[in-house]
């Protein structure tokens, strides 16, 4: 599996707070979920798979800090990053809030909850990508 931060730059992102000591873990889990966001996108690759273009690999690194500082505030505030708890009704990050509506299930294991209750996309890291022309969506215009 491709990740896109280390851990040191995991740390200088979160400076002045340390980084957690699943900060590891968190970048694989953040780098999937990044990946899932590429879909579709196209920039240079290396024989492993990782950009070679600065401004891709910068980007990729950020959003992928975003996203596991996104993941540890779930985890914090009562959310599992595996989906077999209950979801958070609210996580904030900094200045960004996200709020949940809805019921959540409680601890079913179903694949259907577990989707429901997986981390949901960090809103920074997805601006982080739209801004580097990553995310593959574009308006249709006429």
């Amino acid at each position: 599996m491709r990740v896109y931060a280390t851990v040191e730059e995991f740390t200088a992102w979160l400076a002045p707070d340390p980084a957690p000591a699943n900060a590891a873990r968190l970048l694989r889990q953040a780098s999937g979920r990044v990946d899932e966001l590429l879909i579709g996108a196209c920039y240079d690759t290396d024989t492993a798979g990782m950009p070679t273009a600065a401004p891709i690999v910068e980007a990729l690194r950020d959003a992928t800090c975003a996203q596991a500082e996104f993941t540890a505030a779930w985890v914090a505030s009562g959310g599992d990053s595996t989906g077999a708890r209950r979801r958070p009704t609210a996580v904030t990050v900094g200045q960004v809030s996200y709020t949940y509506g809805g019921r959540s299930s409680s601890g079913s294991t179903g694949s259907g909850a577990a989707a429901a209750d997986r981390v949901p996309d960090a809103p920074e890291a997805v601006t982080i990508l739209r801004l580097a022309g990553l995310l593959p969506v574009t308006p249709i215009t006429y």
